[in-house]
């Protein structure tokens, strides 16, 4: 149920998590084990494999951040960030374990035309990586 005019959705089919951020306005969520209501500047997580939600207050900036042709990720993990970039850009990207490991948070900005060979030299400049491609397949893994 809709009660707002400004969130952001995000739910891939292959993806566990649904996400749902409010931006202004009012938002209800159900799920099997009952209702939530949303207030501005909350995110809702919901886990559709374990039945869970979770609701954590973000900075709505990144989330306005495609209106204005960007996409912001914001103190993410390396392992975060490749698994947005793998939706985006429709390419399986896989980490060595290292990379796995790493809890590091980034934070990077992106025009939203950016090609995900100059995403992939700008990670580089941010955590040093080993980049792979092999046709629809990147595998990064640390230097």
């Amino acid at each position: 149920m809709v009660k707002g005019t400004k969130f952001d959705v995000t739910a891939y089919p292959d993806d566990s998590l649904i996400t749902t951020t409010l931006l202004e306005g009012a938002v209800g969520f159900t799920a099997p084990r009952g209702e939530t209501s949303l207030r501005p500047g909350e995110s809702l997580t919901y886990d559709r494999f374990a039945e869970t939600t979770a609701i954590t207050h973000v900075n709505t900036a990144q989330y306005l951040a495609w209106i204005e042709g960007r996409i912001e990720f914001i103190d993410v993990t390396i392992v975060q960030l490749c698994e947005s970039l793998s939706s985006l850009y429709g390419v399986e990207i896989t980490l060595d374990d290292r990379l796995r490991a790493d809890g590091t948070f980034i934070t990077i900005r992106l025009s939203n035309q950016e090609s995900l060979d100059s995403v992939l030299k700008a990670l580089d400049l941010i955590v040093p990586v080993s980049v792979h491609r092999q046709g629809p397949s990147v595998r990064l893994s640390a230097k």
